[in-house]
């Protein structure tokens, strides 16, 4: 009884114009990174290009939304250890920096906007 409803939902949805499977194979794809024919290559490394915009715009959003400053992400160009520390090390002093810099008040300032002087009744020129 369940399995024939089930079997029901499922082909309302596989109908158009919704096409469930193939719209979450297509949102998976992008929000991982592939949204970019596999067939194309990163001319400087000749690896598969990856395009990770939709992370980097989320983790904005994420930080503006809770207040909190964005981690940054650093990929070294080479696997070896001696890179990843490094890249690691930058990520910590970048993170700490903004921290000691006050970066999120300095941000929320910048796009706020301007107040204007407020003025009391009796002061408005006649």
């Amino acid at each position: 009884m369940v399995a024939r409803s089930l079997d029901v939902h499922i082909a309302h949805w596989e109908k158009r114009p919704f096409y469930l499977s193939t719209t979450d194979t297509e949102n998976l794809n992008y929000l991982i990174g592939d949204q970019v024919d596999g067939n194309k290559l990163n001319p400087s490394t000749q690896t598969r290009y990856v395009d990770n915009r939709l992370h980097a715009g989320i983790r904005a959003i994420l930080s503006y939304a809770t207040g909190r400053l964005a981690k940054p992400e650093l990929i070294p160009s080479k696997t070896d250890d001696k890179y990843l520390h490094m890249a690691q090390s930058m990520q910590q002093f970048l993170y700490q920096h903004a921290s000691d810099h006050d970066v999120n008040l300095e941000m929320r300032l910048a796009f706020e906007e301007p107040r204007q002087p407020q003025t009391r009744l009796s002061e408005t020129p006649v």
